[in-house]
């Protein structure tokens, strides 16, 4: 029969294991709805399940043929929803209290390995991470009622639209319609012309999209300690399930030596 002491031991162990599963639960992607592939819907896989190297640029290619890679990559593995659909596991929640910034999810999820969806801010803010650890600055640019990156470039200025799929492109930033919006836009299923054609009209009223840094930094802090905590409670956990296990094989083998009879 166990003591009281085993059963708390391996009771705790069970529980520890059975919140780090819940851990891992709350973090798997989310799937995504039928829709149009790279917009409302994955177009392949999660960009959770992409290895680093795929975002790593080659010796042979241009900068803006690496910046279309990227930005044509983050679009097929995410879809666009509203910012505020996602979820946390229990353990990025309570990280998220314990740092003291109840805003930094406002904007929606800002880091690559828990994002699935969102607007189209967070997605050009995924491919402006992504440019920013192969060395090309750019810049989460709003216009009018959408938001694109922008980078500069031998001159030039350049808008790239992960949400809706085209760029880089050259902008005309001195007055007057930026763009050619039916031929930039042409191959975008998702893409409404006339409503683009008032958004990119006149470049007067736009300006740097900020604070997102700001959030992805605490952000990626509540990730790292969640998992590290989660970690550090799920060996715990098997730590106390062997331990229990141990105990209840050591008391079986003592309780079933025979003992020896004395002497007469």
């Amino acid at each position: 029969m166990l003591n009281y002491k085993t059963t708390i031991l391996a009771v705790s162990g069970v529980v520890a294991i059975a919140l780090s599963l819940l851990h891992v639960i709350g973090t798997m992607p989310k799937d995504s709805k039928a829709g149009i592939p790279g917009y409302s819907s994955l177009a392949t896989v999660t960009i959770q399940s992409v290895p680093n190297e795929r975002f790593v640029r080659s010796d042979k290619e241009t900068t803006l043929g690496f910046v279309s890679r990227v930005s044509r990559t983050v679009q097929s593995t995410t879809f666009n929803c509203a910012p505020g659909d996602f979820h946390l596991s229990w353990a990025e929640r309570l990280m998220w209290a314990s740092i003291g910034s109840p805003n930094i999810f406002a904007d929606g999820i800002l880091v690559r390995s828990r994002f699935d969806c969102g607007y189209c801010h967070q997605r050009a803010f995924l491919v402006k991470d992504l440019l920013h650890d192969a060395g090309i600055e750019a810049e989460v640019w709003g216009l009018n009622g959408h938001v694109v990156l922008r980078l500069d470039h031998a001159g030039q200025a350049y808008f790239v639209d992960p949400d809706l799929g085209p760029g880089p492109f050259a902008v005309n930033l001195d007055g007057g319609p930026m763009i050619d919006v039916a031929r930039v836009y042409a191959n975008s299923s998702a893409a409404n012309v006339d409503a683009l054609r008032l958004i990119y009209a006149d470049a007067s009223d736009d300006a740097p999209y900020g604070g997102l840094e700001y959030a992805a930094h605490y952000q990626k802090q509540v990730f790292f300690y969640a998992d590290a905590l989660v970690g550090v409670l799920g060996a715990a956990g098997l730590l106390a399930l062997c331990a229990s296990a141990f105990f209840v094989r050591s008391r079986y083998s003592i309780a079933s030596t025979p003992r020896r009879q004395g002497l007469a």
